[in-house]
């Protein structure tokens, strides 16, 4: 029996078989890898949180004694005048300066008050004295007095060798360790540097005085909106819409007796694998756990773009007309590229390593890319204040003028999410301004 005519038989390019072979087995390391980083990160941390759970509770029980003497000597404490005093923390290059002068310059201009400005920065110490000197010492004084301190960002050196001083970004953690680091200090209220005031502080500090005998600190919620708040989705304990730490009033006498800095290494330890925004996530974790010593303080005191998405539930105070005290550009908003470069493509791959840590962390990242895209009406404010010199005997008129004609540009301006706010904003800086 013939067989049948084969055709002609093609050959196989040389190393091409085995290429084929190779790239075949290299997946599988690649899908182990992939596998066990799910299984490690993905799943609940049970085991860790089961020890810090034991951890924290005698932690607890060793306090009580600790806050019932702290009640004792807050009465007395709080009717003592307080200087208001300002921490800011700014590492890395010099390009960060442009970023630093324009919330000192906010901060000159708004203030009531005399005030005191500590800035821990590894590389601007030269520049921010160079802008402030002159302007202290200036006559005829146009702004309030005040005093500043420039310190290195050293840690604790109980902390000296440890991952957090890394965590997120460079000395973002740093917060963490002010009853340490400030040893003389009673209270400061900490603020990021990507922040413009358009109030004056004594609004934010006098909320020291209505703040009772266990609380410590106070912050704006993350989000009223469960499904825009980031800590809706967190696999580690926190209260129910979180906490946004970018502006935060520290009661440094109340943190050291309550051994502050001792439970947040402790969160550290056993969830550092867990965390995506570093710092802050820790300090919500310390929120779940001692709820009583935070208080609460209005979003218009920590306005954010995520609250731009749903104004009317995110920061109901202003639709009630309460004036923005201040604005915070988190994720780089006062920029022309933010935090993740302005495109949708390398956000994703930000939210690729948020989802080795917390899968849940994706469907917030979608509701709010929104907020990744540059807004111009930050950027307008952020550029009035930049173009402002100090120097100019009518700088108050100056800023005025500049504000209002860039932000009357943006009233109706589509596809940013926060044009919204613009008309209150308007009236925020004009109230201002007729009280200055």
């Amino acid at each position: 029996m013939s067989r049948p005519a084969r055709g002609p038989k093609i050959p196989t390019p040389k190393g091409l078989k085995w290429n084929h072979v190779l790239s075949r087995l290299a997946l599988i390391p690649i899908c182990a890898l992939v596998s066990f980083h799910l299984v490690r990160y993905l799943q609940y941390p049970t085991i860790e949180l089961r020890s810090l759970n034991a951890a924290m509770a005698g932690i607890q029980s060793v306090l009580k004694q600790d806050y019932l003497e702290d009640e004792r000597t807050s009465a007395s404490n709080q009717s003592e005048a307080q200087v208001i005093t300002i921490a800011l923390v700014a590492c890395g290059s010099k390009d960060r300066f442009d970023e630093v002068s324009v919330i000192l310059k906010s901060l000159l201009l708004f203030s009531t008050s005399p005030f005191q400005l500590i800035v821990f920065t590894d590389s601007l110490r030269s520049e921010i004295t160079e802008f402030l000197e002159p302007i202290r010492v200036q006559e005829p004084r146009q702004f309030v007095d005040f005093a500043y301190e420039i310190k290195e960002p050293n840690y604790p050196v109980s902390v000296e060798n440890q991952e957090i001083k890394n965590t997120f970004q460079m000395c973002a953690s740093l917060r963490l360790f002010m009853p340490d680091l400030l040893p003389h200090v009673d209270k400061i209220l900490y603020l990021d540097t990507d922040i413009v005031l358009l109030d004056s502080l004594d609004h934010i500090w006098n909320q020291f005085q209505v703040m009772n005998a266990s609380q410590m600190a106070a912050m704006a919620h993350e989000n009223q909106v469960e499904i825009l708040n980031v800590y809706s989705y967190a696999n580690y304990p926190t209260l129910e819409l979180g906490f946004n730490s970018g502006v935060m009033l520290m009661d440094l006498e109340k943190m050291r007796r309550s051994f502050w800095i001792d439970k947040n290494l402790a969160i550290y330890k056993h969830l550092s694998d867990h965390l995506i925004f570093g710092d802050q996530d820790i300090i919500n974790i310390y929120a779940h756990y001692f709820p009583e010593s935070i208080h609460v303080l209005p979003c218009t005191m920590n306005f954010r773009p995520d609250l731009c998405l749903r104004p009317d539930l995110s920061c109901p105070e202003v639709r009630s007309g309460d004036r923005v005290m201040l604005l915070h550009g988190n994720r780089r908003a006062f920029m022309e590229k933010w935090q993740f470069g302005g495109s949708l493509f390398k956000y994703l791959l930000q939210v690729v390593r948020w989802y080795l840590k917390n899968a849940n962390i994706i469907p917030y990242s979608i509701r709010v890319i929104p907020t990744v895209y540059p807004q111009n009406v930050y950027q307008a404010v952020q550029r009035t204040f930049s173009q402002i010199d100090l120097r100019h005997p009518n700088v108050k008129h100056d800023v005025e003028h500049l504000f209002l004609q860039r932000l009357s540009a943006y009233s109706n301006l589509e596809g940013d999410i926060c044009a919204g706010i613009v008309d209150s904003l308007k009236t925020s800086f004009k109230t201002n301004q007729t009280q200055l």
